[in-house]
């Protein structure tokens, strides 16, 4: 989860980005699903900014991608700390 109102906001965001890349990058090369999952979870495992990813209430939480979170594609879900019933959620696939 992204905090935007963490203090440290611009790290937050590089680790988020760094995510993204990873799981893009995976999808579009050719290969069965299980595969890139595998692929997927080795490149964050060893990724140096993901794996230093802190948070208040989870320790040492390791940031994996299950496989019934991925059936080959990027979508990504922006929610708002302050709203509910749905009110402000957006989608997206791209970074743009």
């Amino acid at each position: 989860m992204l905090d935007l109102s963490a203090s440290n906001f611009i790290n937050e965001v590089d680790r988020f980005c760094q995510y993204f890349n990873i799981i893009e990058k995976v999808r579009l090369a050719s290969g069965e699903v299980d595969d890139k999952i595998n692929q997927i979870n080795t490149l964050i495992t060893s990724s140096k900014i993901i794996a230093e990813t802190k948070f208040k209430t989870i320790v040492n939480r390791k940031w994996v991608l299950e496989p019934e979170m991925y059936n080959d594609c990027n979508v990504w879900l922006i929610k708002p700390n302050d709203f509910n019933r749905g009110r402000g959620v957006m989608l997206f696939n791209t970074l743009e």
